[in-house]
């Protein structure tokens, strides 16, 4: 039950974040001589993709299923860990 009411939040979190994402991109193709709004749009969208395969990692049913999910996660923290240094120098 507490897993199913998690998925949903994930879920929702992650149209949220997407909104963002394309939010900050629009504003950011407007203003091209303020990165910030395209690398902020970059790192909503990492934090989209590690949402879902987060949300798939809680539903797996096999080790497979939930290894796979978490080597997917892992790529996303990278890639959010990597745009965030580079997002502080430019704020």
């Amino acid at each position: 039950m507490l897993s199913q009411i998690y998925t949903i939040a994930l879920i929702f979190l992650s149209g949220f974040i997407s909104y963002s994402a394309v939010n900050h991109f629009t504003m950011g193709r407007h203003q091209p001589q303020d990165r910030a709004h395209l690398l902020f749009a970059g790192m909503c969208l990492a934090m989209t993709l590690y949402i879902l395969p987060r949300v798939m990692e809680l539903r797996a049913t096999t080790i497979d299923g939930g290894l796979s999910a978490l080597r997917l996660c892992l790529a996303c923290v990278i890639l959010f860990l990597s745009l965030l240094p580079w997002f502080f120098v430019t704020v």
